[in-house]
């Protein structure tokens, strides 16, 4: 039983990937990061990794609820005569029997 020993690696972090056959090695996306001295160790090079992960995410969500232009609330339609309508109006001037899109219909 005192024949097992624990060395202490000084408290280094160290991320490894699996391979098929052979020893682990260092995942490509760190060793860019270290190579091109964006971080200094593997533990920045994993924040780094889990930001650029979330950043990615909020944009996706960011995109998919709308953008910029913030939803269906912005969208005009343009009648012949050149004047907007909003959408609600369009179908009240529709219902009403006079279509702003119809060029039989312009009342000008």
């Amino acid at each position: 039983m005192n024949q097992v020993q624990f060395e202490e690696d000084n408290n280094e972090f160290h991320i490894r990937s699996r391979r098929l056959f052979g020893e682990p090695e260092t995942p490509t996306m760190v060793r860019f990061l270290l190579r091109t001295g964006i971080v200094k160790n593997e533990k920045q090079a994993l924040y780094i990794l889990v930001g650029i992960v979330i950043i990615a995410l909020a944009v996706t969500i960011f995109l998919i609820r709308g953008g910029i232009r913030g939803g269906s609330g912005d969208d005009y339609i343009t009648g012949v005569d050149g004047q907007e309508y909003t959408f609600e109006e369009y179908i009240e001037l529709v219902n009403q029997g006079n279509d702003p899109l119809d060029p039989r219909n312009n009342n000008q």
